[in-house]
């Protein structure tokens, strides 16, 4: 046994304390989570169409479904979008990780669509040869540090879109490093494969991506927080629902070894159903719970909430109800919201 050092500086011991109670902190939220499919850590907005508070950052992922941000002159869905958007917490939310983005010209439409002016929003995204690509929508106040489109082949096609690696990604993902306020972290917008409804082509494809997480965190340099947003076509666990052959992300998760201790510890976030039925009586109510954010262990010091943002936002509104009295969805997944502490005790930048 070592000698306890009796004449460490008080402010070191302070540190240590600090350092303690914060990991003990994420420890009890990580159980939580796990166990608590309502749990909030502090105070969240109440309201899904009114303004988010200050210091607090509002995360929508939304998978807007192609020809959401159709450029074509007279298409019927982007004012459609852009209603939504325009309601969604008054429009003042900071990040926005979109799926189904179909070139580079869907996703400027769609930079558009967003609240307040164009010149308010940045666009971070790269053509691929699929057609549903992932990008994030950022307003001007939020840094961004280094962003990259992942799990491909690397070449590119005549037209100079990026080209897929159909084994690991149908819809490659897109990362980025993202500052607001004292919170930074790396987020990365994901679409795994539906294939007709095979989960276990979702899981295998999601497999390929804890690999590049296995190398993210073997990476000097790399920062803890660590959001995964988007439309896994995979259920959660405490959502009650499984895919094919009982599959859900947190079964994935927990059957990986390198994911199971300090800053590869993992949580499935959002449990309610977020897909929408497309046909029959009910269609346009929720169906599936297929979209997540899933926050590695650190972002738990920042962390407040996440969930599908209130259904009454799509619901019933007349860019719904066509004149015809036909539904034209506006998409068929809800938008969900994650909830981060941007100011405050536990918040800090892990990036210089």
């Amino acid at each position: 046994m070592g000698r306890l050092n009796l004449h460490r500086p008080v402010s070191a011991v302070l540190l240590l304390a600090v350092a303690a109670a914060t990991a003990q902190s994420i420890d009890a939220r990580l159980e939580q989570l796990r166990n608590d499919p309502n749990v909030s850590f502090g105070t969240a907005p109440s309201d899904d169409l009114k303004a988010v508070p200050d210091g607090v950052l509002a995360l929508v992922s939304w998978n807007i479904q192609v020809g959401g941000a159709a450029p074509t002159a007279g298409a019927a869905r982007p004012p459609q979008v852009q209603a939504a958007l325009a309601a969604l917490f008054a429009g003042t939310y900071q990040v926005l990780a979109a799926e189904e983005a179909s070139s580079t010209a869907h996703a400027e439409k769609l930079r558009q669509l967003l609240p307040g002016a164009t010149s308010d929003w940045s666009v971070s995204f790269t053509d691929t040869t699929s057609n549903m690509d992932n990008g994030f929508w950022l307003r001007t106040s939020v840094a961004l540090r280094t962003d990259d489109v992942i799990l491909h082949t690397g070449a590119r096609d005549p037209a100079a879109r990026v080209l897929i690696d159909a084994d690991k990604a149908k819809h490659p993902p897109r990362i980025g490093h993202f500052t607001v306020g004292d919170f930074d972290f790396t987020l990365i917008a994901v679409h795994l494969t539906f294939e007709g409804g095979s989960t276990t082509e979702s899981a295998r494809e999601f497999r390929h991506l804890l690999d590049f997480l296995d190398a993210y965190f073997s990476t000097a340099g790399h920062d803890p927080d660590v959001i995964i947003a988007g439309d896994f076509n995979t259920p959660s666990r405490l959502s009650g629902q499984t895919g094919q052959n009982g599959v859900t992300l947190d079964g994935l998760l927990d059957a990986d070894p390198r994911f199971q201790v300090g800053e590869r510890r993992f949580v499935v976030t959002v449990h309610e159903p977020t897909s929408r039925k497309t046909s029959g009586a009910n269609k346009g109510q929720p169906a599936e719970n297929y979209d997540h954010f899933i926050l590695s262990a650190d972002c738990l010091e920042e962390f407040v909430q996440a969930r599908r943002v209130d259904t009454t936002v799509l619901l019933d509104r007349s860019g719904e109800l066509q004149p015809d009295g036909s539904r034209r969805l506006t998409s068929d997944h809800f938008p969900i919201a994650a909830f981060f502490r941007t100011t405050g005790p536990e918040v800090h930048k892990d990036l210089p």
